[in-house]
């Protein structure tokens, strides 16, 4: 299917099983078949990053390195929903320590030093990286853009998973640390027992209250375009200056 280099080691994705080709001289490499049954989905989704290769597989997302074959999406997607997003039509790009993986309607992005995965609101049919100028284009529809190239910030969202406490908890006030301002707000949606319970906007870090309740299950989400570094919930003040 395709091939990319890791340190001294080829990457070889097939329709198989995978292999690593290694040797200290062109004439006398040697091929290893790796211990893994994650064959190679789609040829334009691999892609040579720090330490390894990502590329896309029925099941996931996968990294080779020198461990071998890790599925590194497994826990965030299941087989059933990964292969809705047609792996075989995948293609990707690393840039700035990050993998862009295209699937059609949008963009999966994968941050290598967190090792987590994010979505992207970027429906690109190719990428390109100039090396030179150390910028990343990607063709959308009929134009070419520069990715990331304006000076105006996107909006970013994340979502905590499912919280369970261990009993029922009245929770009083919500606290956003961040570079929030009225002209770059933050707005937090909080979900008690899987019903919506209250959404606040924030212009600066004071706290603001939650509404009266006790739920077991949580959820909190977050957008703005400023830069947020965390997110407080709090049964009492005295909680919340101990955040």
């Amino acid at each position: 299917m395709g091939m990319a280099v890791f340190g001294q080691t080829i990457f070889v994705g097939t329709e198989g099983t995978p292999y690593f080709i290694s040797g200290a001289d062109s004439a006398s490499m040697s091929a290893q078949k790796v211990e893994s049954n994650q064959a190679c989905a789609s040829a334009r989704s691999i892609a040579a990053v720090q330490g390894g290769v990502l590329y896309a597989s029925p099941d996931g997302l996968c990294l080779a390195d020198g461990n071998g074959v890790t599925v590194v999406s497994s826990g965030l997607f299941s087989r059933e929903d990964w292969q809705a997003l047609n792996p075989a039509t995948m293609h990707a790009v690393e840039h700035e320590g990050i993998y862009y993986l295209a699937h059609g309607t949008g963009c999966l992005t994968f941050d290598l030093a967190s090792r987590k995965l994010g979505r992207l609101s970027l429906a690109a049919t190719t990428f390109f990286v100039d090396r030179t100028s150390d910028e990343l284009f990607a063709v959308v529809g009929s134009s070419i853009v520069s990715v990331f190239g304006g000076t105006d910030r996107r909006t970013g969202g994340w979502k905590t998973p499912l919280i369970t406490m261990p009993a029922q908890a009245g929770l009083s006030w919500v606290k956003v640390y961040g570079q929030q301002s009225p002209a770059a707000p933050a707005v937090v949606r909080w979900w008690g027992d899987g019903v919506l319970r209250h959404t606040a906007t924030f212009q600066n870090t004071e706290p603001q209250r939650l509404p009266p309740g006790r739920w077991l299950e949580h959820e909190v989400e977050i957008e703005s375009t400023a830069r947020i570094t965390r997110v407080s919930l709090a049964g009492s003040t005295q909680e919340l200056q101990q955040t």
